[in-house]
């Protein structure tokens, strides 16, 4: 199954899709993001960027500083910045112990 024909099924979550690009957004930038670059760098309409930023707020995997965005620290099960901004595993570039 293409990438294409995947996003077309039952089985694609495009919400989870949309946040993930959020995030990327993030880390691609650095530290911090205002609304205004998240909803440009992601493509995302600037309501639905606020929606899903503040959603993230609110779980803790992100926090506000004025008008920037960053990750949150006590979050630790998110994925290194490294992880979401080029898709590598952290188990497949550790060596065994």
């Amino acid at each position: 199954m293409t990438d294409a024909t995947f996003e077309q099924s039952r089985d694609f979550v495009q919400s989870l899709a949309r946040g993930l690009a959020v995030l990327r957004c993030i880390s691609a930038n650095g530290a911090s993001a205002t609304l205004p670059e998240i909803a440009s760098r992601s493509g995302l309409s600037r309501a639905a960027t606020r929606r899903l930023v503040l959603t993230l707020e609110h779980l803790g995997y992100l926090r506000a500083n004025g008008r920037e965005y960053a990750f949150s620290p006590a979050k630790a099960c998110v994925p290194s910045t490294n992880f979401i901004a080029t898709g590598t595993s952290t188990f497949s570039t550790s060596a065994p112990y």
